[in-house]
């Protein structure tokens, strides 16, 4: 019995030396106390660099916001402008027609403003507004000048002797297949 008593005080020797065994309650309250406020201060750390993220975050999606908030206002800005300017432009061409309506007829301003509209030298704007006033007269006017550019010699001579004798005169033409045209 001496051997088995010596071998359980052997066990309980192994028992007593294990770590669990020499530390008193007191010493295990305070290791655990100081291993939860280790835990705690850890998360704490992780807590506050996550509050600290998505701060920043939300930072970021308010100036997200502002900035599209911005960019609309900006759009509203710009077509309203535009269509004020528009209007505004309209205005000043109306009153520029009336303006130039009041200048003196020598200084052919409606003829330019006409040509400048049409974008064209003045004598090409007038055949256009001519042409489409009345496509008809305009075609009888545009051969009478060919028929008149062809027989320049004959028409020039016929106008000589009209004038020596003071008298009409008949004259002879030549008038293309075409009409001149």
């Amino acid at each position: 019995m001496r051997g088995e008593l010596q071998g359980v005080g052997k066990r309980l020797d192994r028992i007593e030396a294990a770590p669990g065994m020499q530390i008193t309650p007191d010493a295990f309250a305070r290791q655990m106390h100081a291993a939860v406020e280790g835990v705690a201060r850890e998360m704490g750390g992780k807590l506050e660099i996550a509050r600290r993220e998505l701060a920043d975050t939300t930072k970021q999606l308010r100036g997200y916001i502002a900035q599209a908030a911005t960019a609309e206002q900006q759009a509203r800005s710009q077509l309203k402008y535009g269509v004020w300017g528009v209007a505004a432009g309209v205005v000043l061409l109306w009153a520029l027609t009336m303006a130039v309506g009041v200048l003196p007829a020598e200084w052919h301003m409606r003829e330019k403003l006409a040509a400048k509209i049409i974008g064209q030298d003045r004598w090409t704007a007038g055949e256009q507004l001519l042409g489409s006033v009345d496509p008809r007269r305009w075609a009888n006017m545009v051969g009478s000048a060919n028929l008149s550019n062809v027989n320049a010699e004959a028409i020039t001579a016929c106008l000589t002797a009209a004038r020596k004798t003071g008298r009409a005169q008949r004259c002879s033409i030549k008038v293309e297949a075409d009409g001149g045209r």
